[in-house]
Order: structure tokens, then sequence, then C-alpha cells
């Protein structure tokens, strides 16, 4: 019960981030569906990294996880999109085991994508009161979106890859 407010108070004392700021390294200490169980954002420099927040009671969440996997796979090099489950979530690793392994039974596809558990660094430098959250952070490590599902398409991350500036609204919760 008190894990949500100490989560908070530890988070208090980091800013959060917006559009234009570089972001600092990320360590994400526990994750599935990758070459091992700790990844640091500087793993995927020099790629359009998306930072897709959300929680297995978040059916857009886990609605959009397909499409997420193909824009992975058609931008393959040069992308890469983490689903990262923040530990406010409350989610176990069992059960975002069960909702992938339901995810799967019931639709065919299995997600290939990184999947971040119990994450309170990203979710300290952006935080947000509703889900899906997409944080879009450039080559460059420069925060350059910060939106919600209907934005994220292979239309706005071609011109973003293609050097072209994203005007897309910042994610209001």
């Amino acid at each position: 019960m008190l894990l949500p407010v100490l989560s908070r108070a530890q988070s208090a004392s980091i800013k959060p981030l917006t559009v234009g700021d570089r972001v600092p390294e990320i360590v994400f200490n526990q994750v599935i569906n990758y070459k091992t169980p700790v990844a640091v954002l500087s793993d995927f420099k020099g790629k359009l990294v998306i930072l897709d927040f959300w929680a297995t009671t978040c059916m857009s969440c886990v609605f959009h996880m397909p499409l997420c996997d193909s824009l992975q796979s058609a931008f393959n090099s040069q992308i890469q999109i983490l689903l990262v489950n923040p530990l406010i979530s409350r989610d176990s690793l069992a059960r975002v085991n069960r909702m992938l392994h339901l995810l799967q039974s019931r639709t065919g596809h299995r997600v290939r994508l990184p999947v971040i558990l119990y994450d309170e660094a990203a979710y300290a430098l952006f935080p947000f009161q509703s889900l899906p959250h997409y944080v879009w952070i450039g080559s460059d490590g420069i925060v350059k979106a910060i939106t919600g599902a209907d934005q994220l398409n292979a239309k706005n991350i071609s011109a973003l890859l293609k050097g072209g500036e994203l005007h897309l609204p910042v994610k209001k919760d």
C-alpha cells in the first residue's frame, strides 16, 4: 500500500523532462525479451527510441503491442521500441507473462519487443496519469515527442528518421 507513495517520494527530487530536453542514462534492471536482463538507454544509441509505458490493466496498451512490434519490424535497426511497465502499475512478472500469453493465444501475435518490468527511473523522468504514454527519444538523446497512441504510426516515425521535426501535440494528462 505504501509502495506508490514511497516511489513518488523518491522521484520527487527528479525533474520531469519534456520535449527538447536531453535524456540522461537510464538503467532498466529487469528486462525480458532482451539479450540480457539489464539494459541501459545507451544500448540503443544512434536509434530513435520509443518508450511505450503500459500496464496489464490497460487494454488499449495491450491492443497496441502488435502495432509496436510491426513498427519495430518495419524500421528494424533504425528504431527501438521498449515496452516499459512501471512499478506503480503493481504488475508482477507472472501477471505480465500471463497477459503476453493471453495476447498470443487470442491474436496469434507473440510480442518480441523488450519488456521492462518494475521501472521507476523512466517513470520519474516522464510521469503520466493515463496510459498509453509514449516518449520519443531521438538518436541524439533529445526528447522529440510525448504522445498518446494516436500519433504512433509509420508516417511520424519516417518523418523523424528523415531529419524532420515532429510537431505533435504533447500528451496532456
